[in-house]
Order: C-alpha cells, then structure tokens, then sequence
C-alpha cells in the first residue's frame, strides 16, 4: 500500500488487517473513526510520498535533496518563494567595495 492508503482503508470499511494491532495497542476505534467519516467529520486525502508531511518522523534521509524538501514541507528552512527572492536581490544589488583599514606609515 502507499503510504496513506491503509487509513483510507479503515475508513471505508471499519477494519484493516495491516493495522489490526491499533485496535488493543493505541485504542483506536476503527469502527468509530468509519462512522464519524461517513457522517461527515472529516476528509481524506490520498496524498503521495513525495508530500507526506510526516515522512520526516518515520524514514531515514540519505540524500541532501530529500533531507532538505522534507523540511521544507514541514515549514523549516527556505521555501522556492524565498530562495527565488533571495536570488533575485542578489542579482539585482550592486557589489559594495571593500573598505580598506588605515594604513600604516613606514
């Protein structure tokens, strides 16, 4: 299953053999939860693996790339609107000489 699918399966059905354990270690109610999404409560989304916010707390990142779009989606670190302003500033601002220090008498 992809990432979020096995919830998406709780809900419509009120079980799931892959997360029969929830039931008795976490006290989830599947039944309950089916019930509430059927009533409306709430949405579900099928989101992929490149978006899955929550990724960052359960998978091991190995690649810079990767490491840097997983904290990006969780809000730490320079967003493309950021890093696309930051460019252009540099582009557009002028180069400021470098001061000299006094200088010395021989």
């Amino acid at each position: 299953m992809e990432d979020n699918q096995a919830p998406i399966t709780v809900m419509s059905t009120g079980s799931s053999a892959s997360m029969r354990h929830m039931n008795k270690t976490q006290n989830i109610n599947f039944k309950w939860l089916k019930q509430q999404f059927e009533c409306k409560q709430f949405d579900l989304l099928n989101i992929g693996t490149n978006f899955q916010v929550a990724d960052i707390l359960t998978k091991t990142f190995t690649r810079p790339a990767l490491w840097l779009h997983a904290i990006q989606l969780i809000g730490i670190g320079p967003t493309k609107v950021e890093e696309a302003a930051r460019h252009t500033a540099a582009r557009n601002s002028t180069k400021v000489p470098k001061l000299l220090g006094p200088q010395s008498e021989d």
